[in-house]
Parts: structure tokens; C-alpha cells; sequence
């Protein structure tokens, strides 16, 4: 029970790598607040919770409008009476170079993963001042690593990895921390697309020094040490999730 008590905020939790942590931290001792823009996988996580006693609801929002960030993080306080843990985990992925890909889907992917941690982070602060807490955002192995084939996505993501670093000096005074994880290929719906371009999961199995791609199940228990306390002088910084493949 590492987070026992603690109230903990998940943007696309729905399902993939935001469900993993939701359903970690729920067996941790934390209270959940799963936000996504999809109502039926958001219940049914919520209902997997519940059933092994856990305490999670669901919010439905759009990551990208201010207003929807704020009525998250108001019902999150309303049902659970504080605030002490922000993932903004929501994201999507289009595959394409910059030559590729058009106007509307490079706006598109970094409002969804980049423009959506400022908005939601925003929304959060105010009352997470208030008793301190940790921000946790997820990035990628492309914030660190050019990856061919996915300009707007690496772009967005080296962007997530810069914006938490000035984060966490602007919220260390007022106890605040904030990290990044750095997952490298997991198996969720929106590495499908990936998958297929990269000749299938055997084939890309074979790239990873550790023998295969991630699960979000790998991923999540990093969000929970960054989480805890045991991580009370861990900020400004990120932890790699990627079998390796940043060694080669």
C-alpha cells in the first residue's frame, strides 16, 4: 500500500498504459479519478477496479479544452475530498515525416499530447498547491531518440519531456514534484499502426535487447515509485521503460 489514501488523477486511463497505472495504484491504496474521452472502456475500468475492492470513477473529458480540465480536477476533489496525484497520460499517435503529414494532424497529435499536459497540469495546480502532490507525465523513448516516420509524435513528445523539467523548478517551492516516464514500444491500441509498419510483433520483439516489446502492465510501476514517497527527492528528471532499446 504504497499510495494508501492518496488521490491520484489519470488522463486516458481508459485503457492501454493509463488503465495499467490506474489499476496499480488502485491496489496500492489510492483513490482514482479516470478521465478519458471514452465513456465505455473508462466505465468498464472502473467497474474492473471496484470489483477487487478498489476505489476508482470515471470522468468523462476532452484533455484539449480548458474547461473540461477544470471540471476534472473539480469532480476529482468532490468525490474524493483532495488532490495529490496528476498523470497526464492521454496521447495519440499518427504515423508520417514531416513531408507526410498535414497541418491538421501535426496540430492535432500535439494538442493531444503536448498541449494537454499544460491544460491539464493548469487546471490541477491551483488546488494541488494547496498540500503539494506529484505530476507524473508520460513521454517517450522519441523525447530522447530521432525516430524516422514520426514527426509529429516525437515532436509533441520531446516537448512533454521539456515542459516537465521547467515544471518541476517552477513547483518545488511548493512541494511539488514532477517527472516523466519514458516508455518505449507497448503493446496498446495505438501501437497498432506501428506494429504493422514494423513487420509484426516478432519481427520488432527482435530490436529490443530484453527480447520483447513493453506491456502497459511493464510501465506502470514506474508511475507508482515516481509516486510515493519513496521518490520524495526525485524530480525534474525521467525514467526509461524501453527494454533497452535507448542502449543500442
Amino acid at each position: 500500500m504504497r499510495i494508501e489514501n492518496k488521490v491520484a488523477l489519470i488522463t486516458g486511463g481508459a485503457s492501454g498504459i493509463g488503465k495499467a497505472i490506474a489499476e496499480l495504484f488502485a491496489r496500492e491504496g489510492a483513490k482514482v479519478m479516470i478521465a478519458d474521452i471514452n465513456e465505455k472502456l473508462g466505465v468498464e475500468t472502473v467497474g474492473a477496479i471496484t470489483k477487487k475492492q478498489g476505489e476508482a470513477k470515471f470522468v468523462k473529458g476532452d484533455v484539449t479544452s480548458f474547461t473540461d480540465a477544470k471540471r476534472m480536477v473539480s469532480e476529482t476533489v468532490e468525490a474524493f475530498g483532495c488532490f495529490d496525484i496528476l498523470i497526464n497520460n492521454a496521447g495519440i499517435h499518427r504515423h508520417g515525416t514531416v513531408e507526410e503529414t498535414n497541418e491538421e494532424t501535426w496540430d492535432l497529435v500535439l494538442d493531444v499530447c503536448l498541449k494537454s499536459v499544460y491544460i491539464v497540469s493548469k487546471a490541477a495546480i491551483p488546488v494541488m498547491k494547496k498540500r503539494g502532490g506529484a505530476i507524473i507525465n508520460t513521454a517517450s523513448y522519441c523525447s530522447i531518440a530521432g525516430v524516422s516516420g514520426m514527426a509529429a509524435y516525437s515532436a509533441a513528445k520531446g516537448g512533454v519531456y521539456t515542459l516537465t523539467m521547467s515544471m518541476a523548478l517552477e513547483l518545488a517551492p511548493f512541494g511539488m514534484r514532477v517527472n516523466c516516464v519514458c516508455p518505449g514500444g507497448v503493446l496498446t491500441p495505438l501501437f497498432d499502426e506501428i506494429l504493422k509498419r514494423g513487420g509484426g510483433k516478432e519481427k520488432m520483439d527482435a530490436m529490443f535487447p530484453l527480447g520483447r516489446l513493453q506491456r502497459p502492465e511493464d510501465i506502470a510501476p514506474a508511475y507508482l515509485y515516481l509516486a510515493s514517497e519513496e521518490s520524495g527527492q526525485v524530480t525534474g528528471t525521467y525514467i526509461i521503460v524501453d527494454g533497452g532499446m535507448s542502449a543500442r
